[in-house]
């Protein structure tokens, strides 16, 4: 612990009992340096030294180190997060440049119940993670002591969400879609694939000799192959190559006279206002993108693929995570225990056919009257 002269007043430097270190800075005079320092002995002796008081860290610059040294090198949706935080009607918008030690747990409580009034459940979650997460680091790095958005709860949600096309509007949905859309949804609908592994699928994904397509990078960081049927080898046959560009779903950004080349080799950016503008036209209600990957799996379930299977094709980690769709499988579990009644009844017949294997029968024989 010190004092130490700067160009204009003091500094008083020292260690708090967890050993990080501060600095006290652009005080008057020695003897006030002097008395602070002292303070601050005792406080850390006792254990009464509030880091978070201490702290002059502005929510902003966490914001920039939280995205530089954290969320960048770790997070594949880092920019999510920058979204969350700098986008329109962001975290720094909507609190305010505080610093941390005045985000408490009633304002935390305020903004829920702003945010609440203006976007859904599931959003408001995302920006509580986000602030949350950023607050975690900080006191991974030493700058503060809790984390005021520990103690506020997140809001419930319905995440059994089981919209999915009927085959007619599947058929309406491609009609009014653009060529570059078709080929999205024809892809979306035969592999339910989530949109971030749609847009990066390249030529080398595709191994036609096997007839599957390798996710290599998926949302829980896990690669998996799912099989090409023939509606969708057939929508491959059909989408030309390209010279410089290695990705199936694309616009055609081809500039005149340069044959099968392409401008840029980029993923396909956003096809939300296209979407939504095609679901619109069909007279579609209630459907998102994301409904196509539901589309995908309530299709499969209602043809007979076993949910573990099903688990394996959409990427889950859990057979918990498709469960939902069970209820759709309801006619088959009841055209299985159909065979395995018909299954036990000619058994039970080839017995009684032959008087010598006929098995006798202790229990009363009396025929059960329906009803009764």
């Amino acid at each position: 612990m010190a004092i130490r002269k700067l160009k204009r007043g003091w500094q008083v430097d020292f260690y708090d009992d967890s050993g990080i270190r501060h600095r006290e800075g652009r005080i008057n005079n020695r003897r006030s340096a002097e008395e602070l320092l002292a303070k601050r002995k005792i406080e850390v002796f006792e254990n009464k030294f509030d880091i978070q008081k201490d702290c002059k860290l502005s929510l902003s610059q966490l914001s920039k180190r939280y995205i530089e040294e954290y969320a960048k090198p770790n997070k594949k949706s880092w920019n999510c997060d920058e979204y969350l935080i700098y986008g329109g009607r962001g975290l720094l918008q909507r609190l305010g440049n505080k610093l941390l030690s005045q985000i408490t747990v009633s304002k935390v409580e305020k903004l829920k119940a702003k945010l609440s009034e203006e976007v859904s459940p599931a959003t408001v979650n995302h920006y509580l993670a986000c602030l949350k997460t950023m607050l975690n680091k900080a006191i991974d790095w030493g700058l503060i002591k809790e984390n005021p958005v520990r103690r506020v709860k997140l809001l419930k949600l319905n995440n059994e969400r089981q919209r999915f096309l009927s085959e007619k509007e599947y058929l309406l949905l491609r009609a009014h879609s653009p060529e570059h859309l078709k080929n999205v949804i024809d892809f979306a609908v035969n592999t339910g694939m989530r949109w971030g592994e749609l847009r990066n699928i390249t030529w080398g994904d595709i191994d036609s000799e096997r007839d599957v397509i390798i996710v290599r990078e998926s949302k829980n960081n896990t690669s998996r192959e799912i099989p090409i049927n023939s509606v969708l080898r057939d929508v491959i046959a059909h989408i030309p190559k390209s010279i410089s560009d290695p990705y199936v779903l694309r616009i055609n950004r081809r500039r005149p006279g340069e044959g099968t080349r392409w401008k840029g080799a980029k993923p396909l950016g956003s096809v939300k206002t296209a979407f939504n503008n095609a679901v619109k036209k069909a007279g579609i209600k209630d459907f998102k993108f994301h409904d196509l990957r539901h589309t995908f799996a309530s299709w499969c379930v209602m043809r007979g693929v076993d949910l573990v299977t099903l688990r394996q094709l959409l990427g889950h980690k859990s057979v918990k995570m498709v469960f939902r769709y069970a209820h759709l499988a309801e006619s088959h579990k009841k055209e299985a225990v159909e065979r395995l009644c018909r299954k036990t009844m000619d058994t039970f017949w080839t017995h009684s056919q032959n008087p010598e294997k006929r098995p006798k029968r202790s229990f009363d024989t009396t025929p059960l009257m329906v009803g009764s």
